[in-house]
């Protein structure tokens, strides 16, 4: 699963009570907040690709970081 982090419209900002987290803090949140919606995260993860940034502050506009979900899933067999 991925996402492209923007200004502050990701589903899970309003999880965040600090101006400024470690890596591990947000990613942490983001596991948080999945978790919440029973979604079994295994890993997050996160980049910085240039190519995505764009040039505007406002809320829905990406940032360029990029979040990888590894999920744990299970598979049943009958």
């Amino acid at each position: 699963m991925r996402w492209d982090i923007t200004g502050c419209a990701n589903p899970w900002d309003g999880f965040i009570q600090s101006d400024s987290l470690t890596t591990n803090e947000y990613h942490q949140i983001i596991v948080d907040y999945l978790s919440i919606h029973d979604i079994d995260v295994k890993q997050v993860t996160s980049y910085h690709d240039s190519s995505k940034v764009e040039l505007c502050y406002a809320c829905h506009f990406k940032t360029g970081d990029v979040i990888l979900i590894t999920l744990s899933i299970t598979i049943s067999q009958n």
